[in-house]
């Protein structure tokens, strides 16, 4: 009998004493977790740090391990795209920035820089490729609008690259870039006044590259030309030379508009997506991870969906309730102008609209 009440006290002490032996391990769990998640985030400020100094190698080397430490992490992969970038090592630019569209394929500035790396790269049929789908995702990008132009340029496709460079001077009237291809184009066709319209609200004072500007001087050169005014013809050629004497082309005798216009067009697509990579800001540590939750969701959904062959039906209440974590993202996007860009959201939120995803949800 005495045995059996010792089994029972015994087996008493072990079930309530059990639990709070079980609870201290856990909290042990999460304090650990917490500072490798400290230690983690430590890491990738000293990428940040290192990338602010132009020490490009050493923000890679760190990047690179909190990526290998936190699966599908966007920030990381971006920041070493544009890490890279900066090295002029386009490969491994191009690796990194096709993890993070793998990750978030709504990232349009991340799109953007494929799209960079491929011009730089000289792979342009690709790059092309990339720039349309921007385009079919934000129609009014001017900037991808132009590049387009210069990319049918490069293929002798006047008539597109006349259009694209009248949609970019449409959108943006103070673009110089177009006015001036525009100018050139409607020399090609023989149409001078069309072409003196658009020179006429251009000033050599209004743009700083030196080799836009010796365009501008070689297309009043031709100009001048036509109109019998040989002496301010010369004049504007010299001019054209001294601003870019490495320009063989500008030479020759009888100015030939379109080659040097075609020629121009490659010195351009590369500068503007250069200055674009040079112009970029890194990523914090949480940012863009908000988006990718939701992102993450959508295409979980999307593919149950798939895999079921049914058209879906009307979400059950509370299945995808986004406000809450949209109205977060913005708000932390809002809280870091330099480096957001709302357009991905815009663009996300129109996209689940159509689909039926997301009602009610309104952004200023």
């Amino acid at each position: 009998m005495f045995k059996k009440i010792i089994t029972i006290l015994i087996c008493i002490t072990f079930f309530y004493f059990y639990p709070f032996c079980f609870a201290e391990e856990i909290d042990n769990t999460k304090k650990d977790n917490k500072s490798e998640t400290e230690s983690i985030r430590l890491l990738f400020e000293k990428g940040l740090e290192a990338y602010k100094k132009q020490d490009f190698k050493s923000a890679i080397k760190n990047f690179k391990e909190v990526s290998g430490k936190i699966f599908g992490h966007s920030p990381s992969f971006y920041n070493i795209g544009l890490s890279c970038g900066q090295l002029s090592e386009y490969k491994e630019a191009l690796e990194a920035f096709k993890k993070v569209k793998e990750y978030n394929p709504y990232n349009i500035v991340n799109s953007k820089f494929i799209a960079d790396i491929l011009i730089l790269n000289k792979e342009y049929a690709e790059g092309e490729k990339e720039i349309s789908e921007l385009i079919n995702r934000i129609p009014q990008d001017a900037g991808s609008h132009l590049k387009l132009a210069y990319l049918a340029l490069k293929k002798n496709e006047t008539g597109i690259s006349f259009e694209e460079f009248t949609f970019v001077h449409n959108v943006d009237p103070k673009d110089i870039a177009s006015r001036l291809n525009l100018a050139a184009l409607s020399i090609d066709n023989k149409n001078i006044n069309n072409a003196k319209l658009f020179l006429e609200k251009v000033e050599s004072g209004d743009f700083e590259d030196n080799k836009l500007k010796a365009f501008y001087w070689a297309l009043k050169a031709f100009v001048y030309e036509t109109d019998s005014q040989i002496e301010k013809s010369k004049e504007s050629i010299d001019m054209a030379i001294k601003l870019a004497p490495e320009w063989e082309m500008l030479k020759d005798k009888g100015l030939n508009i379109l080659k040097l216009q075609m020629g121009l067009a490659e010195y351009m697509l590369e500068s503007l997506s250069y200055k674009e990579l040079l112009s970029a800001e890194p990523l914090e540590f949480e940012q863009g991870e908000v988006s990718r939750r939701i992102v993450s969701r959508i295409l979980k959904e999307k593919e149950e969906v798939s895999k079921k062959a049914i058209a879906p039906a009307q979400p059950k209440k509370g299945s995808l309730n986004l406000t809450g974590e949209l109205n977060q993202t913005f708000e932390y996007y809002n809280r870091s102008p330099s480096t957001s860009n709302p357009i991905n959201y815009l663009n996300m939120i129109s996209n689940l609209k159509l689909e039926g995803k997301v009602k009610d949800v309104s952004v200023k």
